[in-house]
């Protein structure tokens, strides 16, 4: 009876300690660098760089706990990196669009003016 409890609380804690470490976020992690490396290209240092460097801190932080075998906290820092890296991709994207919609704009007004000129 004492050697099935015993049994018992080893599972139990065995158990326990599966779910505190969780198995290895190789997913999470390649997913997060795959989101940094499309934010990057999308010019996030110019116009995103808040976000970029907190995702950028975020996938250390989830190496650094990959190392120590912290799985479950690796985990939540990937996913923080990857939602980062997707906002700072956004809004890269959305400040480009907006400049070259500045852009286009100048060039209408130029393109008026000498047409008003011309008649």
């Amino acid at each position: 009876m004492k050697s099935t409890k015993l049994f018992g609380s080893l599972v139990l804690v065995t158990a326990i300690s599966g779910c505190a470490t969780g198995n290895m976020p190789t997913n999470e992690i390649a997913e997060a660098k795959i989101h940094i490396s499309t934010a990057e290209a999308d010019k996030s240092e110019q116009f995103a760089a808040q976000h970029l460097a907190t995702a950028k801190e975020h996938q250390g932080k989830a190496q650094t706990a990959v190392d120590k075998s912290e799985f479950n906290k690796a985990r939540r820092f990937a996913e923080k990196a990857t939602a980062d890296a997707k906002l700072a991709s956004a809004q890269a994207r959305s400040e480009s669009t907006k400049q070259k919609l500045y852009e286009l704009n100048a060039t209408l007004i130029q393109l008026k003016q000498t047409i008003d000129q011309d008649s």
